[in-house]
């Protein structure tokens, strides 16, 4: 059965922080947007002008409207979002929204002319944000680990690849935490998992 909405994967416990408690955890709901779907077009816009500063939710977006339009078969194209919402996913809340993704997996021979170190069917985060008014220390109220719980469902919807990220300079401490690795010779840093990282 098709069906037009965003996707449920899993639910998930990310920490709260909040002044006058301790040890808060909130439950939260991993989800893909589905490309025919106008709520997830419209949701995902609407994150693209509330989502302002440094944000990656622009990129996103546009890529999920080209992307809807004229997929490319060759170079297909995943996004995720973690959510508050619990229920009608038909429908996503923006305002619910805390993070979002966009990912790669690199399937395609033509990809490994850029690397001589991508192994068959890795995978790639092209963008990853979190909401920039619900990340702590941000906002006292915020939550923390936005962008670590993304990058761990997504490494579980992909669990038999590598996954690399082309990091900015500020974020490879961020990436080092989680457990990527710098690789001799490239830009891009890799979270080792499933299949082995080797050199062709």
């Amino acid at each position: 059965m098709i069906t037009f909405k965003a996707n449920y994967l899993t639910t998930n416990y990310i920490p709260k922080v909040n002044p006058k408690e301790s040890n808060l955890t909130q439950r939260v709901s991993f989800v893909s947007f589905n490309l025919k779907d106008k709520n997830d077009l419209q949701t995902l816009k609407n994150l693209s002008r509330n989502w302002l500063g440094k944000s990656f939710a622009f990129r996103i977006y546009d890529d999920f409207k080209n992307h809807s339009k004229a997929p490319l078969k060759e170079y297909p194209l995943y996004f995720y979002g973690l959510t508050l919402q619990q229920d009608n996913f038909e429908k996503l809340d923006p305002k619910l929204m805390l993070g979002i993704a966009e990912a790669a997996p690199l399937i395609d021979d033509t990809f490994n002319t850029f690397c001589d170190f991508y192994t068959y069917n890795d995978c790639e985060i092209n963008f990853i944000q979190a909401n920039p008014k619900s990340k702590y220390p941000n906002y006292s109220n915020g939550y923390k680990d936005i962008g670590k719980m993304l990058i761990n469902c997504i490494s579980n919807v992909f669990s038999n690849s590598n996954i690399w990220v082309a990091p900015a300079a500020d974020a490879i401490g961020f990436y080092e935490k989680l457990g990527f690795e710098s690789f001799p010779g490239i830009l891009e840093m890799v979270l080792k998992k499933g299949s082995q990282l080797i050199k062709k």
